[in-house]
């Protein structure tokens, strides 16, 4: 088994971020016209819903990049602490074993 890649937390968060936020813009104009579909008056309600609607991708892409950094980073914490990396004498005994038979070959 390789050992554990540690992931690049800043990274991960703005690409999940940047994902959540997308699928914002593209869910709240569709549930911004079902809302408006639904509801026959212009009330406060209305109002109060469209305010959320402007405001949602933002706050989702917030939410995204927290959630993804949080993610990232427990993924770092328990990479490094349950996987082990094999002994160095095991690996420059194979490393000199593969040099060589590349070497005679």
């Amino acid at each position: 088994m390789k050992s554990p890649n540690n992931i690049n937390v800043l990274t991960t968060g703005c690409v999940t971020g940047l994902v959540h936020g997308a699928a914002a813009v593209i869910c709240m104009p569709v549930l911004a016209a079902v809302f408006l579909g639904s509801n026959g008056t212009l009330s406060r309600a209305t109002e109060t819903f469209m305010v959320v609607a402007v405001i949602a991708p933002l706050a989702w892409a917030v939410v995204g990049f927290v959630l993804g950094a949080i993610m990232a980073a427990l993924h770092n914490i328990f990479m490094n602490a349950f996987v082990v990396a094999p002994p160095a004498e095991k690996v420059e005994k194979v490393s000199h074993a593969f040099a060589a038979s590349q070497s005679a070959a």
